[in-house]
């Protein structure tokens, strides 16, 4: 199938992919390792949005919006302490208790309600060391299938619940999220150089990858869509407790942008990997592009 040029430029095809995609499907977005006790807390940007997922008293993981109901303002920003028994947006200090409810407000007129306002939650889940949400625009919108557990993927370690984790490492590419997608295997090889030439790399949900490397490092690839031309690709890098020293896991930190823009550049020239685009049309039936064919 030739793939038309508009697919990857139309932003009412982005529109269709972020409705139907990256808000329809489970996200990793961490690593439990973040949310020991209670009032840890974990930022994390989905594409456009950011969120905040927090370790509650009774031990469960909530997830909210990170946007605080007064002015829209950023409640949780990146240097902020990682453990709070409060959410507090420092522009107003409106305050927020773990379970998302409104317990302070300066200057709001009081309402009458006995309910107080409350961040809306969003899905959740925790499984096998890794921490995945549910960026949907409203319940109805949430997944009905749970987050694919890992040791059901060939390869999986079976050391993943007790791995250690290196914070998420995310850059942004200017390139469409499909360009990369479809060729994500052999960027990721390109990418990490030496360190990479063992992983082995499966898809992990419509915009996720799940790559091991001998049974030493797994790293969990999410790509997030900003928009056609801008991609966030995140990384988690994890590797086994008894192993103290991984190549792999070890270059995440250094890894940048324009080395991926490099790898990406020096790949050979070719189409894109059919079984991607089999996956994209399944989950997106070609229907919806008619126009564009």
């Amino acid at each position: 199938m030739v793939i038309p040029e508009t697919l990857f430029t139309d932003r009412e095809v982005l529109i269709l992919e972020l409705r139907d995609l990256l808000f329809r499907s489970w996200a990793v977005v961490g690593h439990a390792s973040a949310l020991t006790s209670p009032g840890d807390r974990l930022l994390c940007d989905v594409a456009t949005r950011s969120w905040v997922v927090v370790r509650q008293a009774e031990g469960r993981l909530a997830a909210f919006r990170n946007r605080c109901l007064h002015a829209g303002y950023p409640i949780v920003e990146t240097g902020d302490a990682p453990s709070s028994t409060l959410l507090i947006c420092r522009h107003h200090d409106w305050r927020y208790d773990l379970s998302g409810r409104l317990i302070h407000a300066p200057h709001l007129p009081p309402t009458g309600s006995t309910s107080p306002p409350c961040l809306k939650p969003y899905a959740v889940e925790e499984r096998d060391g890794l921490v995945y949400l549910a960026p949907a625009a409203s319940e109805g919108d949430v997944p009905a299938a749970k987050p694919p557990r890992p040791d059901a993927l060939p390869e999986a370690p079976h050391w993943l619940a007790g791995s250690v984790a290196a914070p998420v490492h995310t850059v942004t590419l200017a390139e469409n999220w499909k360009r990369l997608a479809s060729r994500m295997a052999e960027l990721l090889r390109a990418w990490l150089g030496p360190a990479g030439g063992a992983l082995r790399v499966h898809p992990y949900g419509p915009l996720g990858w799940f790559a091991t490397d001998s049974q030493a490092t797994a790293l969990v690839v999410r790509l997030a869509p900003r928009d056609v031309g801008q991609t966030d690709i995140s990384l988690l890098a994890l590797r086994s407790p008894s192993e103290p020293v991984s190549a792999c896991f070890d270059a995440m930190p250094s890894l940048r942008a324009p080395q991926l823009a490099e790898a990406l550049g020096a790949l050979p020239p070719g189409g894109v990997e059919d079984d991607f685009y089999a996956r994209y049309f399944a989950l997106l039936p070609i229907s919806n592009f008619s126009s564009h064919f």
